[in-house]
């Protein structure tokens, strides 16, 4: 994280406000590679629903059975692609299974929605999900634990979210402004928008007192579309009892765009225990431009930059690693480090058998855990065990070679500074014997002028040293003889002086 600090973009607002830990600024992204980068889906966006699955049932593959549910009980779209996930309860009081709420987003949503931000910032570290963003308030101690419902309404999302003792056990769907604007038409014969109505629920709340004769009607209609919402609430409430062991609510904190509603007192009756204190959906004392479920998310994504935890991130945006922290910029610096510190041949062979060993390894796990397609992954397997038997034998040729190599070197190493006749000596038999393809097993000095090599090869390679022996006369050198020939089996090892 960049000097502990994030960038987070508020959707609904259209802003981006940079946050430190303490306080919340309006900013711009600038150089956005060094940036992390946060936001939060809307509510309405998501595509929820609870699964029930048998603890039997799920000791593997958790992940693809949610991804079947979601298919085959919601109806995704197979034409569609989505971002996936979901959340276990383990706070739910239920001996045999898994309580799980999954959740779907259409990813041409979330393009649609961000793409005039991707535009400038190009990548987004963290997509947060409204109604987990709570836990922020208990971890920086905003909050006390305790049973709470947060009530958010707005235009764009409408969502309840219940915790208990300070951890998410639940969340749901509820009416937006223009959802509620419909309801009413239902009820009465006024036609309000989403602004006009905002202002009837901020100036005359839900209290009869405040309504004039002729909007009696009005008055009756929003009592009856906010007694369905809150019946709704206390609903889920009292499920949340009987699952989660929720024995009453403490605190809700309810909001119309962030601002509370004269009246609603009177529709927590609906709740079984009737000590509930009723608080607005405010939490920070920051500018009044900035919504308080985007400064909760804020804090929320900041925390999780924070600690490295990137649980519950829903984006599809992630940053391009720079080229040498992929896995194919990885294998190049590996190559090229080896191959100047030592033989780039065998160390990237090397590289490449442990390679095929991990996917070999990779391939037998998913084996042994999927046994569909099992005759393409045993082809595979097989292959790679050729390829690795291939290259092991390749590599150990190699290593001769460069043990020849070492040995030559060595001798030069003895040479004294002005020895440069040896050293001519030297440097014409290690190309005759690179050009024969011979292997020497000791170079003798046996004067300024003079050495003896004991060459070793294999029977088909005779020509070889009578090429190599040939090709010494006809260089500056006086004298070539073979002092002694042994074999066993088809090695020859010959004594070979040379003279100039």
């Amino acid at each position: 994280m960049h000097k502990d600090t994030i960038f987070y973009i508020s959707v609904k607002e259209g802003s981006v406000i940079r946050y430190y830990g303490k306080d919340f600024i309006e900013s711009e992204i600038r150089n956005p590679r060094k940036l992390f980068i946060g936001s939060r889906v809307l509510y309405q966006d998501l595509i929820t629903h609870t699964i029930k699955l048998s603890k039997a049932e799920v000791k593997n593959n958790l992940s693809m059975l949610v991804e079947m549910k979601m298919y085959e009980e919601v109806g995704l779209s197979f034409e569609k692609e989505y971002k996936i996930g979901y959340i276990v309860k383990d706070e739910a009081d239920v001996e045999d299974e898994y309580i799980i709420d999954a959740y779907a987003i259409d990813v041409a949503v979330l393009k649609e929605r961000f793409s005039p931000y991707l535009k400038k910032a190009g990548h987004i570290d963290f997509l947060a999900l409204p109604f987990l963003s709570y836990e922020a308030l208990y971890e920086e101690g905003i909050l006390k634990k305790a049973n709470d419902i947060f009530i958010n309404i707005s235009k764009e999302e409408s969502f309840a979210a219940f915790y208990k003792e300070g951890r998410y056990i639940a969340s749901k769907s509820l009416p937006t402004l223009g959802n509620i604007c419909d309801e009413l038409k239902k009820y009465s014969n006024h036609d309000l928008n989403e602004e006009e109505l905002k202002r009837i629920f901020l100036e005359k709340g839900l209290k009869r007192e405040n309504y004039k004769m002729e909007e009696f009607d009005l008055f009756s209609a929003l009592e009856t579309v906010m007694s369905n919402i809150f019946t709704k609430i206390s609903n889920i409430a009292m499920h949340n009892r009987s699952i989660y062991g929720v024995e009453k609510i403490d605190r809700i904190f309810f909001g119309v765009e962030d601002e509370s509603v004269e009246g609603l007192e009177a529709y927590l009756n609906l709740f079984s225990n009737g000590d509930i204190s009723l608080y607005k959906h405010s939490f920070f004392k920051a500018p009044k431009k900035y919504g308080e479920l985007d400064l909760i998310s804020a804090v929320y994504v900041y925390n999780k930059a924070r600690f490295g935890d990137d649980s519950d991130n829903v984006t599809v945006f992630r940053k391009n690693k720079p080229f040498f922290k992929t896995q194919f910029g990885k294998l190049v610096g590996f190559a090229a480090a080896m191959f100047l510190l030592f033989s780039a041949f065998p160390v990237y062979k090397g590289y490449l058998i442990y390679n095929y060993k991990k996917e070999y390894e990779s391939l037998n796990r998913k084996y042994l855990t999927v046994q569909n397609d099992t005759r393409v992954l045993r082809k595979r397997v097989r292959n790679l065990q050729s390829k690795i038997r291939s290259l092991e034998k390749e590599i150990e040729d190699k290593k001769e070679k460069i043990v020849e190599i070492g040995f030559v070197m060595k001798e030069i190493k003895k040479l004294s500074p002005g020895n440069e006749k040896y050293t001519k000596i030297l440097t014409d038999m290690n190309r005759l014997l690179a050009k024969y393809n011979l292997q020497v097993e000791e170079i003798r000095e046996k004067g300024p002028n003079e050495i003896s090599l004991k060459i070793v090869s294999k029977k088909n390679e005779r020509d070889s040293i009578a090429g190599f022996m040939e090709s010494i006369s006809k260089s500056s050198y006086k004298r070539v003889d073979t002092k002694e020939i042994k074999g066993e089996k088809d090695i020859y090892t010959s004594l070979i002086e040379v003279s100039r």
